[in-house]
Order: structure tokens, then C-alpha cells, then sequence
């Protein structure tokens, strides 16, 4: 995949498209420093909503049995 294809996702996704990774300009850096922290923190999001979910199926599943036994 080329990089105008991953700003492309990151935009659908809702970011701002600020991934000029070979610039001098100061300005032009910093918004994609924070462009890249706000994906990794998104990312952060989505893994605790992940486990959150897994662990609320897991007793989902448990609770199920275990009704269904008595």
C-alpha cells in the first residue's frame, strides 16, 4: 500500500490528514506528531474495548452454563 492510501483510510476514519513525513516545517511536523498520537491512542481505545468485551462475554457464557445446569 502506498502512503496516499493510508491517509486516504485515515481520513474515512475521521483524522485529519497531516502526515507530511518528510518535512522541515515545524508546523507541518507537529500536526503529524499529533496525528500519529491520536491513532495510537484510538488504537489504546480500541484494545480495553476489545478486552472489556471479551471479559463481558466470558461471563456472558459462564452465567449461561451455569443456569442452564441448575
Amino acid at each position: 500500500m502506498y502512503i496516499h492510501e493510508y491517509v486516504q483510510i485515515i481520513i474515512t476514519f475521521g483524522f485529519l490528514a497531516f502526515l507530511d513525513l518528510f518535512s522541515n516545517d515545524l508546523v507541518s511536523i507537529d500536526r503529524t506528531c499529533n496525528c500519529v498520537y491520536l491513532l495510537v491512542q484510538q488504537r489504546q481505545r480500541d484494545i480495553e474495548l476489545r478486552e472489556s468485551s471479551n471479559g463481558e462475554r466470558q461471563r456472558l457464557i459462564f452465567f449461561k452454563h451455569f443456569n442452564a445446569l441448575n
